[in-house]
């Protein structure tokens, strides 16, 4: 059996292809993200069919599991009653987990080869630099795209998928500090140059590019790369001053670190979700907070509390205020989404978000300590004197937030939550900022945006009802210009008397829970 999921997920069994389709590929993988775990039936419902209460869906459920057991394994291990999928428990406590070997699935071999590579390198000799980028090389061919191609946008899959960037970056770094190592420059240029054009802005990447160039003895290559990048972050505001003193030395043909030297240099996280491409309103709260975080004296870190109600637009506007302030924190950005509300997955606890922040920070899992205080002090130690973002996002209570505090005044803190967490505010010193609900204009002007200005233009009168109907709450708003949005032969006005008569909270309704309004005020 073989499972690929850095990039499209496919399934192999005795080495030939077997065929999925979507559901079973979603359901595949909110198992593989559990692996070895149980994962409750009403999760995977709601994720599949976004209904985890009627007997409707738990029977498309059960189908569903049925199917991709058969298509897991032969039939006959499944009559000895030993299905790769185990079902665990009983009545609305019964969950499914996927007990395949974790060698299988190709993201844990790539991990597993990382590690090793590691090991080899540390003895510092040519033979074993030698087998580590060889196993390196390999494990880099194993990807192909980004991982979780099929479901990179799902909310369930966002903080894998960041994680595994992070490792693959550690991973074509080690790569490039092995092979020029050995005098074999030109292997690591293909990788570089392809990570660089993805993300422009990381200046760890560019850095090793330079010196990768400069080493082949392509030194005004590596000079022009210096200076590309000093210019493309100088317009975001950075001084990039690693990359500056690269540059002089190229130019003074003065480099004289091996060429693997900047690969020491610890990973810079990426993990920030993407911004929205419609985003409309809190011109005035995004201005304070930034000026909160910004024009500070840093004598602490500084933390800022986004609250209000359920669906209002607190994870938007925290991710569009992250990465107004990434450029800032050139050392990297740090998310989790905590899942303090979620009606259908537990809250994750701040020993597995340390884990997984240690390893975007470039600790190797077998160095992360196992108690929750040895993990704080190594990841305290982590940031000390580095400027990194941290967004927290759906915290339920201060204890879930306060281990994951940077400890640093050079890193800043954005938590969202529900719950106004005094003890957040009084204890750590946490900036509070509360969202309400849009204005009329703010919510028709978010309802155009999503269906197209000239649509909105024909009927402008349906566009403020539906803006009134959702009572200005984005998240409502978002949903039923998305219903509008795809359903081009309705009027407006149509869509908006449907909502009406029907009930808006029925008809804001979505597989994904976490985007469902009812879901979410439930």
């Amino acid at each position: 059996m073989d499972v690929a999921i850095l990039g499209p997920i496919q399934l192999r069994r005795d080495g030939a292809p077997v065929p999925l389709g979507p559901q079973l590929t979603t359901l595949l993988a909110i198992l593989l993200l559990e692996l070895g775990k149980p994962v409750p039936s009403r999760r995977l419902a709601t994720l599949l069919t976004g209904d985890d209460a009627s007997d409707a869906a738990r029977a498309t459920l059960r189908s569903h599991v049925a199917h991709l057991r058969r298509a897991l394994e032969p039939a006959e291990r499944g009559r000895r009653g030993n299905w790769l999928i185990a079902t665990v428990g009983r009545g609305a406590a019964a969950g499914y987990r996927l007990d395949l070997e974790p060698a299988c699935v190709d993201a844990v071999r790539f991990e597993d080869a990382l590690r090793e590579s590691r090991r080899l390198l540390a003895f510092g000799d040519a033979e074993h630099a030698d087998q580590a980028a060889a196993m390196l090389r390999s494990a880099l061919d194993q990807w192909h795209g980004e991982p979780y191609a099929d479901l990179a946008d799902k909310p369930f899959a966002l903080a894998e998928v960041a994680r595994l960037r992070a490792v693959h970056r550690t991973a074509l770094l080690l790569y490039a500090e092995a092979v020029n190592g050995l005098g074999r420059h030109a292997e690591a240029m293909g990788d570089l140059t392809g990570a660089v054009a993805a993300d422009p802005y990381d200046e760890g990447l560019r850095c090793m590019l330079a010196l990768t160039l400069y080493r082949d003895g392509r030194a005004d290559e590596a000079a022009e790369v210096c200076r590309d990048g000093l210019a493309l972050l100088g317009r975001r505001g950075l001084d990039a001053p690693e990359l500056h003193d690269l540059q002089r030395d190229i130019l003074r043909r003065e480099v004289r670190q091996p060429a693997g030297g900047s690969a020491g240099r610890p990973p810079v996280p990426r993990m920030l979700p993407s911004d929205l491409p419609f985003f409309v309103g809190r011109a005035q709260e995004l201005s304070t907070a930034e000026a909160r975080l910004v024009d500070r004296d840093e004598q602490r870190p500084a933390i800022l509390l986004v609250v209000g109600p359920a669906g209002v637009g607190k994870t938007s506007s925290s991710v569009r205020l992250t990465h107004r302030l990434a450029p800032r924190f050139p050392d990297g950005q740090l998310y989790a989404n905590l899942r303090g509300f979620d009606a259908t997955a537990a809250a994750l606890t701040p020993t597995e978000v340390l884990r997984a922040f240690l390893e975007a920070l470039g600790v190797a899992p077998e160095q992360i300590p196992t108690t929750l205080n040895a993990q704080v002090a190594r990841y305290q130690a982590q940031l000390r004197d580095r400027r990194i973002l941290i967004m927290l996002d759906n915290a339920h209570s201060a204890d879930q937030v306060r281990p994951l505090l940077p400890g640093s005044a050079t890193c800043v803190t954005v938590v969202t939550s529900r719950n106004r967490m005094s003890s957040l505010i009084a204890v750590d010193g946490a900036h509070p900022l509360t969202l309400g609900l849009l204005d009329e204009r703010e919510a028709a002007q978010l309802v155009s945006d999503r269906i197209g200005i000239d649509r909105a233009a024909k009927e402008p009168e349906a566009v403020f009802e539906i803006a009134r109907l959702c009572a200005g709450l984005p998240l409502a708003l978002s949903i039923a210009a998305a219903r509008a949005a795809a359903n081009p032969q309705f009027t407006l006005r149509s869509l908006a008397g449907d909502l009406a008569s029907a009930g808006v909270l029925d008809r804001l309704t979505d597989s994904d829970s976490s985007v469902d309004v009812r879901a979410v005020f439930s």
